[in-house]
């Protein structure tokens, strides 16, 4: 019975913590490595249809990362944490890093039009200053209610980080959820 009672008990909790890690939206693709900086760990990426920038994490060998080759990824989507009405100069480069639990959680602030907003999967898309387009996931500050297409906002942001890399010969790709 006291078994049962804790095995309840971790199950209660695992639950809680899903419900808070539930934004945390996994994707994958094949990408080509444009940009890499070792000392930041940063890549930029192109995938098939857009650019983006990626925080390799802790685990991830940088050994031999190179640019021009391709890899498969797998990273965690970019958290919108708030949205600010009106399109802040600057935006794109501000940046902070917060250690949380086992990791480093890095923050930093976009500035665009948003483009899309998807409030079945709880995602909206920005078109930011650069031209690039970029999907977040709604964090528990975020509603759909409260984006408008078209509208000018700063987003302020988790920034996504690359737990799987591995080189691939497949063709380059776009994210989607891992199979």
């Amino acid at each position: 019975m006291k078994k049962q009672l804790i095995a309840v008990a971790i199950a209660s909790a695992l639950a809680l913590a899903g419900g808070v890690l539930a934004a945390d939206k996994e994707m994958e693709a094949v990408v080509t490595v444009t940009k890499f900086d070792p000392a930041t760990r940063t890549v930029q990426i192109q995938t098939k249809s857009r650019q983006a920038e990626l925080q390799l994490g802790p685990n991830i060998d940088v050994s031999n990362v190179q640019e021009g080759n391709r890899y498969q990824l797998r990273w965690v989507q970019a958290t919108a944490t708030s949205v600010e009405p009106g399109a802040q100069a600057g935006a794109g480069a501000t940046g902070s890093a917060e250690k949380a639990g086992s990791g480093a959680v890095i923050t930093n602030k976009r500035a665009g039009i948003i483009e899309k907003v998807d409030a079945a999967n709880k995602e909206f898309t920005l078109r930011t200053t650069k031209g690039d387009s970029e999907t977040f996931t709604m964090g528990q500050g975020v509603s759909a209610e409260s984006l408008k297409t078209g509208e000018a906002v700063t987003v302020a942001y988790q920034r996504p980080v690359v737990s799987q890399l591995r080189s691939s010969p497949q063709p380059v790709s776009d994210p989607a959820p891992p199979q």
